[in-house]
């Protein structure tokens, strides 16, 4: 496998970026329905996706990170941190998606460890 490292950058989407995920994300849902627990059709239906709210709000405590193509988001990695008391100081992967062109280059590897670089970021984790 290649080390396809080169325009790709690995960061947590911007409030203004909230948009360019939900595509992706639709995207990931269509195209491999029985990877997610969510459907395609009822995410489509909704106004904001859960996510969305949280990139335009920069929740700290759940947040995407995406790995960039110049200015093309071409893959997601979310986390998602726990509530209860007990468990405050774990966090949770969810909704990986890397686009098929974009697969087999360690994208999605570089991808989840920027991801547990900014959970360590997070006080308490």
């Amino acid at each position: 496998m290649n080390d396809y490292k080169e325009n790709i950058e690995y960061r947590k989407l911007e409030s203004n970026e909230s948009k360019k995920y939900r595509f992706l994300r639709l995207e990931s849902l269509e195209k491999y329905p029985n990877s997610f627990g969510s459907k395609y059709v009822e995410q489509k239906q909704r106004e904001k996706l859960t996510f969305e709210n949280y990139i335009e709000n920069s929740n700290s405590e759940c947040f995407i990170v995406g790995a960039f193509d110049h200015d093309d988001l071409i893959s997601f990695c979310g986390l998602h941190r726990l509530k209860d008391e007990n468990c405050r100081h774990r966090g949770e992967i969810i909704q990986m998606y890397v686009q098929p062109i974009h697969q087999g280059k360690q994208i999605g590897f570089n991808l989840l460890k920027q991801t547990i670089a900014e959970a360590f970021k997070t006080g308490g984790i």
